[in-house]
Parts: C-alpha cells; structure tokens; sequence
C-alpha cells in the first residue's frame, strides 16, 4: 500500500500553477486567486479541525482584503 503525501503533491502544484496557468491561457492573477482561496482554506480546515473553534479573525482578515 502506498503512502499518500498531502503536503508534497500540494506544495508541487502550487509550484507549477503560474506555469500551467500560461499554458492553458488564463491569467497569472486567476492563478494568484486560487493559491490565496486554496490557503485560506487550509487555515480554515486547520483551525476548525483540530480545535473545533470557528475562525472569526480568518473571516475578518479576509473581508478586509475583498
């Protein structure tokens, strides 16, 4: 059975995203959005998975910057 590396295959795509993003013709900035909703969401499953606390400040941050 083979192990699964969550972090790995992450850290990989987001290196590759701005390249792939050229090549499918979408812009650097559709990729930036993405990068910065896939944290967003990482923070989210960290705080309220492991703690079970609902992240107030994450959502006040992140309103701030829209």
């Amino acid at each position: 059975m083979t192990r699964q590396r969550p972090l790995a295959v992450l850290a990989l795509s987001l290196a590759a995203l701005p390249f792939a993003m050229r090549v499918i013709g979408m812009t650097e900035s559709l990729g930036t959005a993405i990068a910065l909703f896939g944290l967003v969401g990482l923070g989210f499953n960290l705080l309220l998975g492991y703690t079970g606390l609902l992240p107030f400040g994450l959502g006040l941050f992140f309103g701030f910057v829209a």
